[in-house]
Order: structure tokens, then sequence, then C-alpha cells
């Protein structure tokens, strides 16, 4: 299990701070970066794990049903995805773990102005040019 240093360039990057080049590729950099991990043992599911993770410590504060409902809504033929927050249309996504990632980099997104004190970027990736 990873654990990391600090899970504020996550969402950083889920709040648009970062380039996106290749998404599972960008967190996975971020990750080797801020554990103690191996480049070589960072893997596409472990992003996933350490996703859901930080995801499940924002829904669960309201029930456990919250998280239950979000990863059960995740369906990659119905294009529309369902959020607290409304609906919204992911275009191109066909394989339910690129749905299950960018659907927690919107969880994350939207919680991340409570946990990020400050907006010191952390050099890991390319800062995105406003």
């Amino acid at each position: 299990m990873i654990t990391l240093q600090t899970d504020k360039p996550i969402y950083l990057y889920a709040m648009g701070h970062y380039e996106i080049n290749d998404i599972i590729e960008d967190l996975r950099i971020l990750i080797i970066k801020t554990s103690n991990e191996d480049s070589h043992n960072v893997k596409e599911s472990d992003v996933i794990s350490v996703l859901l993770k930080l995801v499940y410590t924002h829904l669960q504060r309201y029930d456990m049903m919250s998280f239950v409902n979000f990863v059960s809504h995740l369906d990659p033929k119905n294009r529309w995805l369902s959020d607290f927050w409304g609906k919204y249309y992911i275009e191109g996504v066909d394989d339910f773990n690129r749905l299950l990632i960018l659907s927690c980099l919107s969880i994350l997104e939207h919680y991340g102005k409570d946990v990020i004190e400050s907006f010191e970027l952390m050099t890991f990736l390319p800062v995105k040019n406003k």
C-alpha cells in the first residue's frame, strides 16, 4: 500500500494547476515523487487506489452510501456521468479505469479548495500557463 508524504500535488493536479499530458502517467509521477516508492512499483492500479482513498475520505463524511453511490454510478457505456454537483459529459472514455480516474479527479477538484492551504505549486510536473 502506497503512503503519500503529501497529497497536495494530487489535489493541485485535479484542480488544473499542472499541464495534463497523459493522466495516468502524470498521476504516477506525482505519486512517485510524493512517496518512497520506486518508479517500477507504481502501476495504474496504485493510481486508482490512491485516488479512491482520497475520495473516500471526503465522501464518507456524509455516510458510507455516498461512496458506494459514487462507485456504483460509474458506467463507461453511459457517457453522462452524474456527480454531486450535476451531470457532465465525458467524451472518449471507453474503459472503466479511465472513467474511475476522471471521476475521482472531479471529486478531488471540488474538495481541493478545502484541502490546499496555500497554492504553492510543487514543480513535479509542468505548471499550466493561464
